[in-house]
Formats: structure tokens, sequence, C-alpha cells
């Protein structure tokens, strides 16, 4: 598209992101799933490295960039998006 858009998603725990029905053993610990409960809004082409924001007393904060996923707003096939938290030390050195 060429308007910028966004998607209300939750993060999925790693427990039920790691289960064989959604991407079993291909979640490492720098990752995570985030998705819509009824699969209508996910990230998709195009998307990867956009930002996943979590607000916190009414301010943004950077989680997760936009990975891979499988398809779009498939059933059990979350989008799946790098843990920025995982990487803080990397980005403090580069800034």
């Amino acid at each position: 598209s060429q308007y910028l858009r966004e998607a209300q998603v939750n993060i999925i725990s790693d427990d039920v992101c790691r289960q064989e029905r959604y991407y079993g053993n291909l979640i490492t610990d720098n990752m995570f799933c985030a998705g819509w409960p009824d699969w209508s809004q996910d990230a998709c082409e195009g998307d990867s490295g956009g930002p996943l924001v979590c607000e916190v007393n009414r301010r943004f904060y950077l989680f997760g960039v936009i990975s891979w996923g499988d398809g779009c707003a498939r059933e059990f096939r979350p989008g799946v998006y790098t843990r920025v938290t995982n990487y803080l030390r990397w980005i403090e050195e580069k800034i």
C-alpha cells in the first residue's frame, strides 16, 4: 500500500509460539510472536524492519522489529519479531 498502516497485535507467550502447531523450535530466544486472537491482523510482506511498540505509562517503547512469518494473518502463524531487549547493549554501543 502507498499508505502507512498499523495493526493492533498481542504478544504471544514463548511457550505457545514454540508449540508444534505454531513454529516449534524455529523460535529462538531472540524472537517472539505477536498476532490478533482471531488472526485478522498481522504483519505482512513488505513490513519487515517495522516496529512493534508497547505503551507504558503514556510512553511508547520499541519492543520488537518485524522479522518474518508464514503468510499473512494465517491461523497459528503469527508474525515473528526480533526481541529488541536482547540487543540493548549492542544498540547502546552503536549510538
